[in-house]
């Protein structure tokens, strides 16, 4: 038994030549075959493992390529089995080049001679390579919304006060209303004659408006009536008429509003959650002025 040991940056690889000594089946050819290549054709034994570990790789693409050659496709080439076993038949003897790629594994490239023996056996060492997998980036329909709606745009040029649901949740206490409560200009005035909430009001007193996912709502109903806390994915603020123009601003100010489920159908907002909020308004106007 003749060996030939290889070493490089990918891997390790380790050539025996054996002359068999009979009892190997008989494999059939090919068709495409040409006679000179069944004639001097060796059947080119193998196993692939790990480096580390000595166990079998599976799955391994095996490619022989005929040096000083035209061709540029593999001359032969196969997959290992579950025991990292493959089988490579009718290969001419030859200066080749021995191209391994398995999933997890640096790439082997080596360049070996097959002599006028049979069979050859070869026995191949790959070196496992950390894979580099790209960041998972979760984007939530809202916020392919945001993106739509320019919100983004606004927050990078500091237009108002910009926050994002993270910041939203450090801020608020149980009402979205809180988030508010540090801004200046802005206080917290509860409602009258004996209804629970508060109602928000910009400097001098006046009320601002509110829009929800791009729609103006009723005046004169409560923030904290019109959504809830864990609703809430995006809010803009900015007082007096320093808001976008789409937002048809007012000399008070206003108030954005952006929920995480903008309704049925990608719609805005819900007509219904504002029929909702302006019988509630509606309620608390009928108990508040007895």
């Amino acid at each position: 038994m003749r060996r030939l040991t290889r070493w490089n940056g990918l891997g390790c690889l380790l050539l025996a030549l054996c002359v068999a000594s009979g009892g190997l089946a008989a494999q059939e050819p090919p068709p495409t075959l040409t006679q000179v290549e069944l004639e001097t054709g060796r059947l080119v034994l193998g196993s692939v493992v790990d480096l580390a570990e000595g166990t079998a790789v599976s799955q391994a693409v095996v490619r022989l390529f005929l040096l000083e050659s035209e061709r540029t496709s593999p001359y032969r080439e196969g997959l290992t089995d579950p025991d990292g076993r493959f089988r490579l038949a009718y290969v001419p003897p030859g200066r080749y080049r021995l191209h391994i790629q398995a999933l997890g594994y640096r790439i082997l490239s080596e360049e070996v001679e097959i002599p006028n023996l049979q069979p050859v056996e070869i026995r191949i060492e790959l070196t496992p390579e950390a894979l580099e997998i790209d960041p998972i980036v979760i984007t939530t329909a809202s916020r392919r919304s945001l993106e739509r709606e320019g919100f983004f745009e606004r927050r990078r040029m500091n237009l108002g006060h910009i926050y994002i649901r993270d910041e939203i949740l450090e801020r608020a206490g149980s009402n979205v209303s809180d988030v508010l409560r540090h801004i200046a200009g802005v206080s917290l005035e509860p409602l009258g004659r004996g209804a629970e909430g508060v109602d928000v009001r910009f400097r001098g007193g006046c009320v601002p408006d509110i829009i929800v996912d791009g729609v103006e709502t009723i005046p004169g109903i409560p923030l904290d009536q019109l959504v809830a806390l864990h609703e809430i994915e995006a809010l803009e603020v900015y007082r007096g008429p320093t808001a976008p123009s789409r937002f048809r601003p007012n000399q008070c100010g206003t108030i954005v509003v952006w929920t995480r489920d903008p309704g049925a159908g990608g719609v805005a907002f819900s007509w219904t959650r504002i029929a909702v909020a302006a019988a509630l308004a509606l309620i608390s106007y009928l108990i508040t002025s007895r």
